[in-house]
């Protein structure tokens, strides 16, 4: 699938002109089907968990990560760090302390949640 969008710094940059411009720096984006999911930065000495946000082709925020303050082991401290879309086209986000989500990317609804170790 050919990207249709841009990254400049903190900026997302739609092919339609739209452009979307987050509180910090984008590090990572992946497209499934007409969603970009954007994973940011979360500054040094900023504890920031709710790091990943789900974008239309048409420039609107469809959601954000939520918090999972109440996962066993503080999740809230800890910010999203990497994302990959499995086998049957889900979304899964993991976090610096082990907790991974899997989640409908157009909805952002949590279908599963497990920690790694």
């Amino acid at each position: 699938m050919n990207k249709n969008y841009q990254i400049e710094s903190n900026k997302l940059i739609i092919e339609n002109g739209t452009i979307i411009e987050f509180e910090y720096d984008i590090i990572e984006t992946l497209q499934i089907d007409d969603v970009i999911i954007v994973l940011i930065k979360s500054p040094y000495k900023i504890i920031f968990n709710r790091t990943i946000f789900a974008v239309s082709m048409d420039g609107v925020i469809l959601w954000r990560v939520p918090d999972r303050s109440s996962y066993p082991g503080n999740s809230s401290d800890c910010p999203y760090v990497g994302m990959e879309i499995n086998k049957e086209g889900q979304l899964v986000l993991f976090n610096w302390c082990d907790l991974v989500l899997t989640v409908d990317p157009k909805t952002g609804k949590v279908l599963e949640e497990h920690e790694t170790r």
